[in-house]
């Protein structure tokens, strides 16, 4: 199950954007035998050496209802030279990017979440 919810370190860097969603689940911040920790529902504001970890599809619904930026992946197929895998991309009014392709759906996720990252972290340091 662990595997729906987003990494320490991306759950870190959406909480610096600015994520404050209820979660289902939520990574311990000091060093525990079992750092993840899955829990019928918490906030951000019930404190406490935790970060929140947000559902992939939480983040999506996030970016787009908060950042106005709509992210999607999908399936690529081999026709004119291009390799079958996935592909992710994303837009608003202002942009439009298109991934590499990848062997798997959750390497195509990962690293769409990490790009959303550090797109809205590079425009918050402006």
């Amino acid at each position: 199950m662990e595997k729906q919810f987003l990494t320490y370190i991306h759950s870190k860097a959406i909480k610096q954007l600015g994520f404050k969603e209820e979660c289902l689940g939520a990574w311990h911040d000091v060093e525990v035998s079992t750092p993840f920790l899955t829990v019928r529902s918490i906030k951000d504001t019930q404190g406490g050496y935790f970060t929140l970890a947000p559902l992939y599809q939480q983040v999506f619904d996030w970016f787009r209802e908060k950042q106005n930026i709509h992210a999607y992946i999908q399936r690529t197929y081999k026709e004119m030279d291009i390799r079958e895998g996935f592909e992710f991309y994303f837009d608003n009014y202002d942009l439009r990017f298109v991934s590499d392709i990848y062997d798997t759906y959750e390497e195509a996720r990962f690293k769409c979440i990490e790009k959303l990252i550090e797109k809205i972290s590079s425009e918050n340091d402006l």
